[in-house]
């Protein structure tokens, strides 16, 4: 089962999976959520209700401040109706978590009173069809992938005047992008466990048939105290697809962030369970090191270096890192496919043996060399070409920034 703790002195609350560190925090509530045994999509989510263990008191939004970052981003006041639409009559707080493609409010069920975070299309979005369609597609993909270290699915559909939204449980802490921005890098020994968890996490959604395809620090959250976290959730699959070629893509162009992007990705090739595997090498390289492996320069020298450029050993960057962390890392961010791990099952069989102190770490043989990357399909071969002409280069990004980027499959 799961647990939702609600501080009701603060109004704050976290999700954790583990009830002795809920019994360790003082002064909060238990909700209790039912593991939902059998859902199979969101719909049957939808109609399970989640009942409270134990009702906590002062728990009204008015007036409530929040001192943590929430996944599901600012305060809001009342919330969930019944039957899976938003109440016509709720009141919302102002809004500041926005990104291209959607909002998002910390909401109140009415029903049973646990908060989560309400995911709306952005209101420049609300008019565009397709916007309409990969909002509600990104929740039915999400409703396949049932792990604690995902992200929890309760509703989604669309409100009275067609708006969409997607009801997400609310957690708090912070991204790993945030962690990283003000702690730096993690040392290995904190670091394993969690980097264990984001391993399952990502092993369940392959499982499931899906590709996350934006594995990132933001997309990484960390459920606990701010500079102790215990949990990692997964979050945001607005650029997922399923393996079976349902995509979210309108196939004119490719969405990522660049930084922690395949190099098939990049030129637009097919893309399997590798893709995330790269990103997750990039992600760990990241976390233990606060540092990306290839220099955020011009674009198209970034998107060079994803193509052909040998990462660098963290341990250049770490003492005494484990030699088997170091393997599976550079293994994990090769760029031919078929030289990187196969699936994470396969991954996190080499994080056990790291985990462990063993170091019989297998890594995988490199069947390619040089480890370069040849694109499959045609539209590749084109951008392929382009990018070892040179090209012209993009103006570079501030220092330490990490880029969203949409590149045109016919580049």
């Amino acid at each position: 089962m799961s647990w939702i703790t609600i501080n009701s002195i603060k109004s704050n609350h976290a999700v954790s999976p583990d009830e002795h560190h809920l019994n360790s925090l003082p002064g909060t509530q238990r909700w209790w959520i039912p593991q939902l045994r059998g859902a199979s999509s969101a719909r049957q989510l939808r109609r399970a209700r989640i009942q409270p263990q134990r009702r906590a008191s002062k728990l009204e939004a008015n007036g409530a401040t929040c001192e943590h970052s929430f996944a599901g981003g600012p305060w809001a006041r009342n919330v969930v109706s019944t039957q899976g639409r938003l109440s016509a009559s709720t009141h919302w707080g102002h809004q500041n978590g926005q990104g291209g493609m959607a909002d998002v409010n910390l909401a109140r069920d009415q029903r049973d009173g646990h908060l989560v975070a309400v995911k709306w299309l952005a209101r420049s979005r609300r008019s565009d069809a397709a916007y309409r369609a990969r909002l509600l597609l990104e929740a039915e993909l999400l409703a396949q992938v049932r792990h604690p270290n995902v992200v929890k699915l309760f509703d989604y559909g669309a409100t009275a005047d067609g708006v969409p939204y997607i009801v997400l449980e609310a957690l708090v802490g912070e991204t790993l992008h945030e962690y990283i921005a003000r702690r730096g890098p993690t040392s290995v020994e904190d670091a394993l466990p969690l980097i264990q968890q984001l391993a399952w996490a990502l092993d369940a959604v392959h499982r499931a048939g899906l590709i996350h395809g934006d594995v990132k620090p933001h997309n990484v959250f960390l459920c606990g105290p701010l500079d102790h976290p215990e949990c990692v959730k997964l979050i945001d699959f607005g650029f997922a697809q399923s393996s079976k070629g349902d995509c979210l893509s309108d196939g004119d162009t490719v969405a990522g962030t660049l930084e922690y992007m395949a190099p098939e990705q990049i030129l637009s090739d097919p893309i399997d369970a590798r893709a995330d595997i790269y990103s997750f090498g990039i992600v760990l390289f990241r976390w233990l090191t606060a540092e990306l492996p290839f220099d955020t320069g011009p674009m198209l020298g970034l998107f060079a270096h994803h193509l052909a450029s040998t990462a660098p050993p963290p341990s250049w960057l770490i003492d005494e890192l484990h030699p088997g962390l170091d393997k599976l890392i550079l293994t994990a961010m090769r760029k031919h496919p078929d030289n990187r791990y196969a699936s994470m099952t396969d991954l996190l069989a080499d994080l056990d043996c790291v985990i462990s102190g063993r170091d019989d770490v297998r890594g995988v043989p490199m069947y390619y060399e040089p480890d370069e990357y040849c694109p499959s399909s045609e539209q590749g071969k084109r951008a392929y070409k382009i990018l070892n002409r040179g090209g012209r280069s993009a103006p570079p990004p501030a220092a330490g920034s990490e880029r969203p980027v949409s590149v045109p499959a016919e580049l």
